[in-house]
């Protein structure tokens, strides 16, 4: 659950920086604290939540960087289109779905 708020903040951050699209990062923004709402609704602590953002983070350094990325190159890949489309779907699963419980 946290990587995909961590994912949709990501593609929240590429969409409007790169693409200034403001429409789809308010979209990707708006899912991500539907999905943080739904967390601390069904009993995530915001001490939990933080501990799983902390793996989530830990998960995204091991993404993989090509020696000829740039910045954009690798936040393209990795920050929009197919991992934003997954991050939305994965986000109404939770909420739809309820989340897994906190540790």
């Amino acid at each position: 659950m946290a990587i995909t708020f961590l994912d949709l903040q990501l593609c929240t951050d590429f969409a409007f920086e790169f693409e200034k699209d403001e429409k789809l990062a308010d979209r990707y923004s708006a899912a991500a604290w539907t999905l943080y709402d739904s967390a601390i609704e069904q009993g995530w602590g915001e001490g939990q939540f933080s501990a799983a953002m902390v793996v989530a983070h830990e998960a995204k350094s091991l993404l993989e960087v090509t020696e000829d990325d740039t910045q954009e190159s690798f936040k393209r890949r990795h920050q929009s289109g197919s991992p934003c489309d997954s991050a939305m779907e994965r986000a109404e699963r939770h909420v739809e779905n309820g989340l897994p419980a906190s540790a």
